[in-house]
């Protein structure tokens, strides 16, 4: 068995900063002395040490205050350490080690640190390896002062929900709570589900309904399909004498279309003849326009203009004279008239467009000149004054004379390049002559051609038309020698029936043709949901079964540990009260969950409930209430502060006999100043305080015996 061996104690509280050592019976230790001395703080250093986070359990407002806080020429602590010393012989302690030292050390800022064998370690740490050892801790391993009281004051839902925490009952009700939870969402999604549903019935019942009328269209639809073919059959000659029509019409068409077809093909093959017949005279016109006569022609001209440069540079000259002349006698002025015809003359060579206009003007110039000379020659003679002298008139006279002599030559070799030229003019005018034949003719064929196109189409168009007129006429005949008219009906009777029936089909009104899909359709949307739906209701069925588990398993649990607790303190009270009786009620034993949990012991014949009972009898049923809930999950250590201060005398003898068969298989620390419950231990320690100072010490168990 894994037990506590010593506990060293440093700077902790009342202990000062002297080390103190504090060794313990492995089965039952009784500490005694008096109230103040010291001892309420050993059984806070075992709570220290084995990480208790509450400053409040150990009587401290903060970790800080555990510190020895100095006094009576003391220094305050600067540190506070507890060690315990664990005996491991059995090897409880998964530890390679005889010996477990469990150390918490904590500074002034209350900062704590945990070693394990000396190895510095977490509290989790810790935690975990206590968890894991048979020196295990019960829910009540320490009871300290005036919680027997606290645990007597109790009210009946207290007490069972002391039972609620023995039994894991919270762990349930986290349970169901997240159970109900996803009920919740199951069922909010179930009514999403429920809603889309309901809308899906209605709108499958309206597409039933269409279906329905689809049905009686169609139904309605065939009947008058099949009188309209009744009507139809007295059709059939008049179908097959158009068809022959049409034949015929198409036999004709398709004959036009060959003749057409033929005609368009010689057309075009005319028109390319055409077309390269004037792109040859096109280029012998090109080749023509560029040939020697015409150049030479233009070369002509061009010696003409420097001419007529020459004449305009003597201009200037001629009109000074001119300017002496306006005075001179009627020769001269005669001379200014020719020489204003010279330059008319001239202006209209230079704006000649055609051979014809400018031999023409040559011939008008030619005789402008002689005049010219011949009043030059009347001129020889005068004497006019003022005048300009004879020299200068023979220096224009010899100007004229070289003038008439090049325009001479040039009239000569115009007259001769004329002829070659004209005779190319001609030439080119049948050429002319010939490409507006050939555009013309090209013109018109194109126009045919044209035309030819569009009468093939329309043919095409109207054969197409024909073909699919047979096409309908044979399907037509195919189908009216089907039908068979029956014979008693007649077509009045045959047109009153299918008024009827049309008259019916509107009557339906709208249709909608797409029903049966839309119906499938919807119909296998809602089979999916109703899946989805039952899907739901499964897992919502599944949630509350599970619901309904956990609360069977709650009950269970806590009916076990109730039995288990009431069936402890019946027999506990019996060892503490052989004459009397004590018993645990449910309030509500069909729901233990909705009432509390009640007390009730016997002494001297007289049930009655804890609350009824005096103090000392109380202190005693509470007591056995206590033991009762230790002994469910058993622990390897129970330490308690004055448990028996409320016990009467008579009773305290019977509660040290039991708390020594307790210590048969736990260890046992109490804290007493009864002489009968320290008889009943194997060790006892004395505390005391001396100058503010704790101290501890063993006492001779033979004066207890006594």
């Amino acid at each position: 068995m894994v037990y506590i061996a010593r506990l060293e104690l440093q700077g902790f509280k009342s202990f000062g900063n002297f080390k103190t050592s504090v060794s313990f019976d492995p089965h039952f230790t009784c500490i005694a002395g008096k109230n103040g001395s010291g001892k309420s703080t050993l059984v806070e250093a075992l709570r220290f040490v084995i990480g208790e986070m509450s400053a409040k359990q150990m009587r401290a407002e903060r970790f800080s205050d555990l510190l020895f806080s100095g006094g009576n020429g003391f220094k305050p602590a600067r540190f506070a350490e507890v060690s315990l010393y664990l005996d491991n012989g059995d090897g409880g302690i998964p530890l390679a080690s005889k010996e477990v030292i469990i150390t918490r050390r904590m500074d002034k800022e209350g900062k704590c640190t945990y070693y394990i064998n000396g190895r510095r370690s977490s509290r989790q740490e810790l935690m975990d390896l206590i968890g894991s050892s048979k020196f295990s801790l019960g829910e009540y391993s320490f009871v300290f002062q005036g919680e027997v009281d606290n645990l007597a004051r109790m009210t009946a839902i207290q007490r069972r929900e002391l039972l609620d925490e023995m039994a894991g009952v919270a762990e349930f009700e986290e349970k169901k709570t997240r159970a109900l939870q996803e009920l919740e969402e199951v069922e909010r999604n179930l009514e999403v589900r429920r809603v889309q549903l309901n809308g899906l019935e209605g709108r499958i019942r309206e597409l039933q309904t269409e279906m329905e009328r689809l049905a009686e269209y169609r139904k309605t639809e065939g009947e008058l399909e099949q009188v309209r073919n009744w009507l139809s059959g007295v059709q059939y000659m008049e179908y097959k004498r158009e068809l022959e029509e049409v034949r015929n019409k198409l036999s004709k068409a398709d004959k036009r279309k060959l003749e057409l077809e033929e005609a368009l093909e010689r057309t075009r093959k005319e028109i390319q003849r055409l077309r390269k017949e004037r792109e040859v005279a096109e280029k012998s016109i090109s080749k023509k326009q560029q040939s020697r006569p015409l150049l030479e022609l233009e070369g002509l001209k061009g010696a003409i203009r420097e001419l007529e440069e020459q004449v305009l540079e003597e201009d200037r000259r001629r009109r000074e004279l001119e300017e002496q002349l306006m005075k001179a006698p009627q020769p001269l002025i005669e001379f200014r008239s020719l020489l204003e015809e010279f330059r008319s003359a001239r202006r209209r060579i230079e704006d000649a467009r055609s051979l014809e206009e400018v031999k023409k003007e040559l011939t008008r110039i030619e005789q402008i000149l002689d005049r010219i000379d011949r009043t030059l020659q009347r001129l020889e003679g005068a004497e006019v004054r003022g005048l300009p002298s004879r020299s200068e008139y023979e220096n224009t006279l010899s100007k004229l004379q070289r003038l008439r002599e090049r325009l001479d030559h040039l009239k000569n070799e115009l007259q001769e390049k004329a002829g070659e030229a004209e005779k190319t003019k001609t030439e080119l005018q049948t050429l002319h002559r010939r490409v507006r034949m050939l555009e013309n003719r090209l013109n018109r064929l194109e126009k045919r051609e044209r035309n030819l196109s569009m009468q093939v189409s329309e043919l095409q168009l109207e054969i197409s038309a024909l073909r699919e007129r047979k096409g309908e006429l044979e399907g037509e005949l195919k189908h009216l020698r089907e039908v068979r008219v029956p014979q008693n009906l007649e077509i009045h009777q045959l047109e009153r029936k299918k008024e009827e029936l049309e008259r019916k089909l509107r009557g339906l009104g709208p249709i909608n043709f797409r029903a049966e899909e839309d119906f499938k359709k919807q119909e296998r949307e809602y089979q999916e949901l109703l899946k989805r739906y039952q899907k739901l209701v499964e897992e919502k069925s599944k949630i509350e079964e599970t619901i309904r588990e956990v609360e069977e398993r709650k009950r269970d649990a806590f009916m076990r540990v109730f039995e288990q607790v009431n069936s402890n303190f019946s027999e506990i009270f019996r060892k503490l009260q052989p004459e009397g009786e004590g018993r645990l009620v449910l309030q509500t034993p069909e729901n233990p969950f909705e009432g509390g949990l009640e007390i009730r012991a016997k002494f001297g014949g007289v049930e009655r409930d804890i609350f009824n009972l005096s103090g000392g009898e109380r202190a005693l049923v509470t007591l056995a209430f206590l033991f009762a809930l230790q002994r469910v999950k058993p622990s390897a250590l129970y330490v308690f502060d004055e448990v028996d201060a409320s016990l009467d005398p008579i009773n305290v003898q019977r509660v040290a006999q039991l708390l020594k068969e307790y210590a048969k298989n736990s260890q046992l620390i109490l804290v007493t100043f009864r002489d009968a419950v320290m008889a009943a231990a194997n060790r006892v320690l004395g505390v005391t305080k001396q100058n503010g100072i704790s101290q501890v010490y063993s006492l001779d168990m033979r004066r207890f015996g006594e």
